[in-house]
């Protein structure tokens, strides 16, 4: 996998409803994060990132408008901005330029 892809791109597609990639401050993947979400109709799924950082679900036809997304590890737990809109392409947005990256805390 290719930490840092888009990996809902219609080139990288692989039918997920959600992935990105989870870094630690230096910009690193950053394996065994867990990354939840809870959508507004009270619905969690949550996975854990890979030995390079990435993490995904399977699945279709989750809306994550206005979800609450956390990601948590040892070191505790962030919530990530609540949006009226995502496509679970987190990489697509969180690509360290005019979005910050996805970090653990």
């Amino acid at each position: 996998m290719n930490p840092g892809q888009n990996c809902m791109s219609s080139c990288h597609s692989h039918g997920f409803a959600f992935g990105g990639t989870v870094y630690d401050s230096t910009g690193k993947g950053l394996s065994s994060v867990q990354v939840g979400i809870k959508l507004t109709g009270g619905q969690f799924y949550s996975v854990f990132s890979g030995s390079n950082g990435n993490f995904y679900y399977s699945g279709s036809g989750l809306n994550l408008a206005g979800a609450d997304i956390r990601v948590r590890n040892a070191n505790g737990e962030l919530q990530m901005p609540i949006t009226s809109s995502s496509s679970g392409a987190c990489n697509s947005c969180h690509d360290g330029s005019a979005t910050p990256r996805i970090t653990a805390p």
